[in-house]
């Protein structure tokens, strides 16, 4: 597959499962962020992705990034899916969210906007 995926999350599930299933797919991994830069640079350096970001913002803007994959506390979930709609990404969420249902139902009326690729 040749779209770049940015992985957000740099914990247990993301480096024991994602990413092996990446590679034996033979998936593009292009950058990965965490809030603790220091275990993003870790995984990077395990799985050999190229790119570590400073920030979900520094990740979304590059144009390399076409899937998102959100790998975190499922209460985080909400947030950064919505900053990676906005900025035109596909996403991955790998939990479930939280029992607020309003905001994931926003997902699809972003989604079915006329600006959105998904259109």
């Amino acid at each position: 597959m040749d779209h770049g995926i940015g992985i957000v999350g740099a914990g247990g599930v993301v480096n024991y499962a994602h990413l092996p299933a990446y590679a034996q797919a033979g998936f593009k991994v292009v950058g990965i962020t965490d809030k603790d830069r220091q275990r993003a640079a870790r995984t990077a350096a395990d799985h050999k992705i190229p790119e570590v970001y400073s920030s979900l913002e520094e990740l979304v803007a590059d144009p390399e990034v076409e899937i998102v994959d959100i790998a975190v506390y499922p209460w985080e979930t909400l947030t950064i899916g919505e900053h990676a709609i906005r900025a035109g990404k596909n996403i991955l969420c790998q939990k479930p969210s939280p029992t607020n249902t309003a905001r994931p139902c926003a997902w699809w009326t972003w989604l079915e906007r006329p600006s959105s690729r998904w259109r």
